[in-house]
């Protein structure tokens, strides 16, 4: 079973704020116009970061907003195994996990193969998280590049979708803000970025 970091809340209730897919440098040169701005509105008590980060000068930047808590996607090469693969952190007793989404090697090639045939479905990943997270309250995930904010089974899942904005199928970059409240309830948006990566 996943072990959960503990985080002691200073205040009701506990801001996250979320991004994944930055893909700095390969996609873009920076973050897209607006997001410092954006992020230091948020004010975050904490900022998950669910993959392909690219370069660890991206989290050292986003650690001027919020401790960071990240993992490691499919494109995280230069990190060795400095990150894990999945997350767990708890707040007020809820549960979060924090993944890329891939999870291993052969998952990513079987999902790259069933997307080619079939295109996305989240319901390959519903239940790969279902499975793999039975315990879990939240989940949070990237990979996708896909927006995804939505209640199943009693469970929320959070992907705020490609942070860099240079896919055009999806051109506006998001950041996920999740609340977390001592009487256990959870709330999620999606936040729109205005601009685009440099």
């Amino acid at each position: 079973m996943l072990e959960y970091e503990s985080f002691a809340p200073q205040k009701d209730p506990f801001c996250i704020a979320v991004v994944a897919d930055s893909h700095i440098p390969d996609h873009t040169r920076a973050f897209p116009a607006g997001f410092d701005t954006r992020l230091g509105a948020i004010k975050p008590d904490l900022l998950l970061h669910a993959g392909d980060i690219i370069l660890p000068e991206t989290l050292r930047a986003l650690a001027a907003f919020a401790p960071v808590r990240a993992v490691k996607g499919n494109r995280d090469f230069l990190f060795g195994k400095e990150l894990p693969l999945v997350r767990g952190i708890a707040v007020y007793g809820q549960k979060i996990v924090l993944t890329h989404g891939h999870l291993n090697t052969a998952v990513y090639w079987r999902d790259k193969v069933a997307f080619a045939l079939r295109g996305y479905h989240f319901e390959r990943y519903l239940r790969r998280f279902e499975h793999c997270f039975p315990e879990a309250n939240v989940i949070v995930f990237g990979h996708t590049h896909r927006c995804e904010n939505r209640w199943e089974n009693g469970r929320l899942y959070l992907n705020p979708g490609l942070l860099s904005g240079r896919d055009q199928r999806f051109p506006t970059p998001h950041i996920g803000v999740l609340n977390v409240y001592e009487n256990g309830t959870i709330e999620a948006n999606l936040i729109p970025i205005e601009g685009e990566g440099q």
